[in-house]
């Protein structure tokens, strides 16, 4: 049984068919919250909690492990540069 849970996990992965919202790299399903993993991947907050963001889908997006540490709580637009996500390139 596919639980409410999951069903909001994949639609936060389509968002950017299996592609890091931030870097564009690719992130695997099945990794989801395995560090280390080739292609793990995390939910990100796009306007972090700390900063009034919500749970709410629209603010919900893929992050490959990298860029979701790397930015932190930080407010970005989607590609914007940071000199510590040097992988974005």
């Amino acid at each position: 049984m596919v639980t409410l849970k999951e069903i909001k996990r994949f639609q936060v992965y389509d968002k950017k068919n299996g592609h890091c919202w931030w870097c564009g790299k690719a992130i695997a399903w099945s990794n989801y919250g395995i560090v280390g993993a080739k292609g793990a991947w995390e939910i990100d907050h796009s306007n972090p909690r700390s900063n009034g963001g919500s749970d709410n889908l629209r603010n919900l997006v893929p992050a490959c492990v990298n860029c979701n540490r790397t930015k932190s709580d930080m407010v970005l637009k989607q590609k914007q540069y940071i000199p510590e996500m040097r992988h974005l390139s």
